[in-house]
């Protein structure tokens, strides 16, 4: 299993792109991937999956959409 490097565009600490990480990291872990872990507030997030890079990049993609978070 590898592990990604995720770089949330306009996640921001405070303000109008806030996002909660534990929100993050649950969504994540959800939806199956492994050892998600998040940096302070600020997108950068790593985890585990077997998943290719861009399968990876649509799913958070949309499940961030879906959720609200993006």
């Amino acid at each position: 299993m590898k592990t990604h490097i995720l770089l949330l565009r306009g996640v921001m600490p405070v303000g109008k792109n806030k996002v909660p990480m534990a929100q993050l990291r649950e969504l994540l872990t959800t939806a199956g991937f492994k050892s998600v872990r998040t940096y302070i507030a600020s997108g950068n997030v790593l985890l585990d999956s077997n998943l290719p890079e861009a399968t990876i990049a649509k799913c958070v993609h949309d499940l961030t959409v879906l959720a609200k978070l993006s």
